[in-house]
């Protein structure tokens, strides 16, 4: 977890509503490519026998109200490889669930043991990412 004080925070959100729109998008840019070895371990932990799975690991972006926002996991909408079920893969299913076996599913946490295993060296990728534009 990256952990700021509330005063970086304040110092963040005004540099990030002040910037110019060309600064932002590269910023987005070089978020989203900093967040690109976790998606690669995502996929190397993503059961064998789901390939739609790993497929649908990606990269998102968008930036809402001025903000950035970058998420690594599953397509869970739209695209080609629809990853919707991975809730069910990283929590598992109650025990005498009803499904096509009447059995329920053990939980495989692959995106926690993912973002367990690079924590670091994303976060500190990301920060580097963001102090090249924002001073702090």
């Amino acid at each position: 977890m990256i952990r700021l004080n509330p005063r970086d925070v304040r110092k963040i959100s005004k540099a990030l509503s002040t910037m110019d729109r060309k600064i932002l998008t590269n910023m987005k840019r070089d978020m989203r490519q900093a967040a690109r070895p976790l998606v690669k371990v995502m996929k190397q932990n993503a059961p064998e026998d789901s390939k739609t799975l790993r497929k649908s690991i990606v990269v998102k972006s968008s930036k809402y109200r001025g903000d950035i926002d970058v998420k690594i996991g599953p397509r869970t909408r739209g695209g080609k490889f629809e990853g919707w079920y991975s809730h069910f893969v990283e929590l598992g299913t109650k025990d005498g669930s009803k499904g096509a076996t009447g059995k329920g599913q053990k939980a495989n946490p692959f995106i926690q043991r993912s973002w367990d295993s690079s924590r670091e060296a994303i976060t500190q990728a990301v920060l580097s990412a963001v102090k090249k534009y924002i001073k702090f």
